[in-house]
């Protein structure tokens, strides 16, 4: 009786329809992206494995979301609220694509739409005046065997880059002649790994650095002197020249 009702023919598993869904849109996803995107599937399979898709309903998704907010067996660290709402975006494109499709997968409205995340914490900044600045900075100098703590502090507060972005420079990105840092990638964390790809808005296949939101930042004479300092510690440690 389903079956004359829905058209379906048969049952479809979450792993399927999640393979069909990547296999349909994957050519137009970038590299990174694409990481992105398997790391996500990955957890998301082994929650849902081979349910049937039409039995999973929005309760069933938002206990999805509060299993991400906890260490789990192969998941040993939690979701942020960052990853979880990406991970809603996926499970709701995944659920588009079925609709789209009511023969095969016997959707007919996206479960995903009306599913809550859970409570988000949300944070006000902090907001360092100059003479905080100068504290930390001194307070790193006076306190620290090596220049980590400081480079730690230096760096964001002195060349405004995002977290991401400073991950991504490497020595060949700064230029002490013109005091620029050239900002050309950004390193990000995944649960598989780390991945490299341009900034933040950028076009990874982009065929110009303005497609790829690729720019110059500013390199003060305070932490290139700072820089300098760690290069040539870092010298002493590889014993070998530094890359």
């Amino acid at each position: 009786k389903e079956r004359k009702v829905t058209e379906v023919a048969e049952k479809v598993t979450f792993i399927r329809a999640l393979a069909e869904y990547t296999a349909h849109y994957k050519e137009n996803w970038s590299d990174s992206y694409m990481m992105q995107k398997q790391s996500q599937a990955k957890r998301m399979q082994t929650y849902f494995g081979n349910r049937d898709v039409k039995s999973i309903d929005t309760l069933d998704i938002e206990e999805f979301f509060k299993w991400c907010r906890s260490p789990q067996p192969g998941f040993p660290q939690p979701l942020s609220n960052n990853s979880i709402q990406k991970i809603r975006t996926h499970l709701y494109d995944l659920w588009k694509y079925k609709k789209k499709n009511q023969k095969k997968y016997g959707i007919r409205e996206n479960v995903v739409l009306d599913a809550e995340v859970g409570d988000i914490k949300k944070f006000e900044a902090t907001i360092l005046n100059a003479e905080q600045v100068n504290y930390m900075i001194q307070y790193a100098i006076n306190n620290e065997k090596d220049y980590s703590t400081l480079a730690l502090i230096g760096l964001p507060l002195l060349s405004g880059l995002r977290r991401g972005e400073l991950c991504g420079v490497k020595w060949k990105n700064l230029d002490f002649e013109k005091r620029l840092i050239d900002v050309e990638y950004q390193r990000c964390q995944i649960s598989t790994g780390s991945l490299e790809k341009v900034p933040k808005g950028g076009k990874d296949d982009g065929n110009s650095r303005e497609e790829r939101k690729q720019r110059y930042a500013a390199l003060p004479d305070s932490l290139a002197i700072l820089l300098g300092y760690i290069k040539d510690q870092q010298a002493v440690y590889l014993r070998r020249e530094v890359t």
